[in-house]
């Protein structure tokens, strides 16, 4: 095994990420110092965690024992309503990327056209979807007016990144 080891070399090991060793063990104690000193500073009520893990078993358990008898006209609604806003803005996202698309190809449309064009795709590109949706929950409230232009979002980048 030792002639094994002298032709083939000392195996391989992942450097630390960082190399001083008293810069390393400073870091470590001062982040366990920080974390006993947190914990200890922390005044936690323990009657309302219990009230709080009483709730939280009963969220969990309505999960295991699903209604759909009584609740059925509301899940009928829902999935409708669902379907109409993904179609919508399916079709609205399109009509608008389309033409972005277009523009945004250099050899065809004018330098000030595909500037903008480009800028809108840029901007589209750099924000997520559930950022989006986060924000647009916040100013609209649930339902087609915060899913319409978040899904909308998502179908505008399909034509723009196959074209782009």
């Amino acid at each position: 095994m030792s002639e094994v080891n002298a032709l083939i070399g000392k195996p391989w090991r992942k450097p630390s990420f960082i190399k001083r060793p008293w810069l390393r063990w400073t870091l470590i104690l001062g982040a366990l110092a920080y974390l006993i000193a947190a914990y200890v500073t922390i005044d936690v009520n323990w009657s309302r965690v219990y009230e709080g893990l009483e709730r939280g078993k009963k969220f969990v358990l309505a999960f295991t024992n699903p209604d759909f008898t009584t609740r059925s006209t509301d899940i009928y609604e829902g999935m409708i309503e669902s379907i109409i806003m993904t179609i919508a803005s399916s079709v609205v996202g399109i009509a608008i990327s389309i033409p972005i698309a277009l523009g945004a190809a250099r050899n065809i449309a004018p330098l000030p056209v595909y500037l903008i064009c480009r800028s809108i795709i840029a901007i589209s590109r750099a924000l997520q979807e559930i950022i989006v949706a986060i924000l647009l929950v916040a100013i609209f409230g649930f339902g087609p007016p915060c899913g319409l232009p978040d899904t909308q979002l998502c179908y505008d980048r399909l034509p723009v990144q196959i074209a782009g």
